[in-house]
């Protein structure tokens, strides 16, 4: 009966979860030879996230703009719209952006929208808050997609725009009150953007990522709200959807919040987990976004899903992790506060790392600290300048050095001044890696490691290291689709892993055999565990 029915609407369609969104059991198919392996996918990722399998199907338009309206209807027959939001910028369908008002609505428009949002609520007969969901093509056609029944995500941008209290009106109309307002009572006033930030790890296909939060550093000031369900010490499992907080902005104009949301972004830091703030911060700094060019395939239109593995290494990530290692090695911790500051000199105290390094020291006097990033090497001589506390002389890659006065700040902060120029940075220091956090960007950077005997068993490091595939992340395997002793295609899909309500598949690498598959489906495995060894 589907197929018949995907015949009907035609191809590009969508298969859409029933009972949820936020992209889970959601699929684009292109052609009909693709459909039934997609449906199966799309009703196994619905069961799991929703506990439903049900889905429904769609025609799929091309570059659209995801409009929604908000409206609050109360038990007198009162329904009443509450202006739009935009959550066009999606990445597997699943929102990351939202803001109010439309930079592509004019004021007939949005009215438009809203009545029908209002026509369409009224013959549901809906009480509550809800949200009626919108394709906007490219001609300013608009075309309903769904309403959700209860209070949505991005919520709080129509509540810094409007100044109403959305949960508040929920109450009030859950006791029965009317509505205190009428539609000519709702006025929009300046703009509001949020940002969903997921613990995701953009360089591995944006794989979940999971661990324990050891530090979430929180962005403060006016205009600038974070809703977040963690705090440091939290651990983030695979059992749950990987978003860790909303970041909301409010401007008087879009280009105040945007600007607003940039300083935001790089005063916010989490480590422990990778994150998704990377992204949001070059979406947030395109020209195009600051341009309103806001479409559902704006990520891949401008290349920013592979923005991570393109990325140059600055100077100062390096210089940062390499002050943060020096300052915990002298403390025998993690970063702690300095009792210095800048344009201040002080008498070598005991903690001078350049009396405790002992055979650390190198000749003239500096020390040589060696970070891999993204394959490359880095070598950085680091060297105390004589008589101050926090000016070091430090050179990378055997440039010319020059002067860097630090200042380490609670927890993860650390200030680099350079002449008149001051930056702050995040530095996380684990084990093999530290992670950086520069003007909205994180790096990793890893230090060298001996080889391990899982590593030598396997042949990691060399070409044989695709003889063993392993789970990109903490998960259960769904669906085992080859048995020992197959011959397989390269890409072809062996084993379905699902992990935070998402499926993440492991295909092989090449044309071979499968020599053996170490697990059953039903089976909970651990993040790097070898899954199938091929010949």
């Amino acid at each position: 009966v589907l197929m018949r029915e995907a015949l009907r609407v035609g191809f590009p369609l969508l298969i859409k979860a029933s009972a949820g969104g936020g992209g889970k059991g959601m699929r684009v198919v292109s052609t009909a030879s693709d459909f039934r392996e997609q449906l199966a996918g799309a009703r196994r990722e619905a069961l799991a996230a929703f506990g439903d399998a049900t889905i429904f199907l769609e025609r799929f338009i091309e570059q659209p703009r995801h409009i929604e309206i908000q409206v609050l209807g109360d038990t007198h027959g009162n329904l009443i719209y509450l202006g739009e939001r935009e959550c066009s910028i999606q990445r597997r369908h699943q929102k990351i952006v939202e803001e109010s008002p439309s930079v592509a609505l004019t004021p007939e428009q949005r009215a438009e929208m809203g009545a029908a949002a209002v026509r369409i609520a009224r013959a549901a007969h809906y009480v509550n808050a809800g949200t009626l969901e919108f394709m906007l093509d490219t001609d300013k056609q608009f075309y309903f997609l769904e309403m959700n029944t209860r209070l949505q995500v991005e919520h709080p941008v129509t509540e810094l725009v409007t100044g109403l209290d959305l949960v508040r009106q929920q109450i009030h109309i859950a006791a029965g009150e009317p509505l205190a307002l009428t539609q000519g009572d709702v006025t929009q006033r300046g703009h509001a953007i949020e940002v969903r930030i997921y613990a995701e790890d953009a360089t591995q296909n944006f794989l979940p990522s999971t661990g324990i939060v050891t530090s979430f550093v929180e962005p403060e000031g006016p205009g600038i709200r974070l809703d977040s369900g963690i705090q440091s010490g939290d651990e983030i499992t695979q059992y749950y959807d990987p978003m860790l907080a909303k970041l909301i902005v409010y401007g008087e104009d879009r280009s105040a919040a945007i600007q607003r949301l940039q300083s935001a972004l790089e005063r916010t830091f989490i480590s422990g987990v990778i994150t998704n703030i990377s992204l949001l911060h070059d979406i947030n700094i395109h020209p195009a976004f600051r341009q309103g060019q806001t479409y559902t395939n704006f990520l891949t239109t401008y290349g920013l899903l592979h923005s991570e593995a393109e990325q140059e290494l600055p100077e100062d990530a390096l210089i940062a992790a390499t002050l943060a290692t020096i300052q915990r090695e002298t403390n025998g911790q993690s970063i702690q506060p300095a009792q210095s500051s800048f344009g201040q000199t002080h008498k070598l105290a005991d903690k001078n790392p350049w009396h405790r390094l002992g055979p650390w020291r190198m000749i003239g006097e500096a020390r040589v600290l060696t970070y891999i990033y993204q394959k490359r090497e880095y070598k950085v001589a680091v060297r105390q300048i004589e008589d101050s506390l926090d000016t070091w002389s430090i050179s990378i890659n055997e440039h010319s050095p020059g002067n860097v006065t630090a200042l380490f700040g609670t927890d993860t902060l650390l200030l680099l001044k350079q002449g008149a120029q001051q930056r702050r940075t995040f530095v996380h220091l684990q084990d093999t890696s530290i992670q950086v956090s520069l003007a909205g960007r994180t790096y990793l950077l890893h230090k060298r490691q001996p080889p391990t005997v899982t590593g030598s068993a396997y042949g990691l490091g060399t070409a044989l290291v695709q003889k063993a595939l392993t789970a990109p992340m903490a998960g259960t395997i769904v669906k085992v689709q080859v048995r020992d002793g197959d011959t397989v295609e390269a890409h072809q899909v062996l084993v379905i892993l699902s992990a935070m309500k998402m499926e993440h598949s492991i295909t092989a690498p090449y044309e071979g055999k499968v020599q053996h598959i170490l697990y059953s489906e039903g089976a909970v495995v651990r993040g790097g565990a070898v899954v199938v060894e091929m010949v």
